[in-house]
């Protein structure tokens, strides 16, 4: 319990999220849909093992422009009501394919439009804390070169770090 309270009160409040929403297609709905999984898969990870992951948010063309499919897509061919990250059923199916390597794309309205991308920047110019990883560098790259927004949960300790402009923006855990 005590870990749930500390989680509640690290969490981005309704302003928050709309500042980090604020000039991109991404509604303040889904980055906190995508949060609570983030949360989720870094708290449980899967069958005890640690599990890291990366989501990317919003301006999807740019953002399939600057990646590749890594692994076959798992979402493809689903209706796009199945891929709705804010609806619960979805959540699962993203926890089971957290563990797969590539970044989990997801349209500003919520649309996971793939799992396992590749992200194919040039990330000469990112700046991120010492410690922080290559998962942590591309993401930060992709928001460097487009309008998206970054969600990571890092594999050693579930830390969740959100990126914007190529910057983290806030982190939680």
């Amino acid at each position: 319990p005590g870990d749930l309270l500390r989680l509640a009160l690290l969490f981005p409040s309704r302003e928050e999220l709309e500042q980090i929403c604020a000039g991109t297609d991404v509604t303040p709905e889904v980055v906190e849909s995508i949060i609570r999984v983030a949360i989720e898969i870094g708290r449980e990870g899967r069958e005890g093992q640690s599990v890291g992951t990366s989501f990317v948010v919003g301006d999807t063309d740019a953002v399939m422009n600057n990646s590749r499919q890594f692994v076959l897509n798992p979402f493809h061919g689903h209706k796009e009501a199945e891929r709705q990250i804010t609806g619960s059923s979805i959540r699962g199916n993203i926890k089971e394919f957290a563990q797969l390597d590539g970044a989990f794309i997801v349209s500003g309205d919520g649309v996971v439009e793939s799992a396992g991308r590749y992200i194919t920047v040039d990330m000469s110019q990112v700046k991120i804390p010492d410690g922080l990883g290559s998962r942590h560098s591309s993401i930060a790259g992709i928001t460097m070169v487009t309008s998206s927004i970054g969600i990571v949960v890092s594999q050693s300790g579930g830390l969740i770090t959100i990126f914007k402009d190529g910057k983290i923006v806030q982190t939680i855990g």
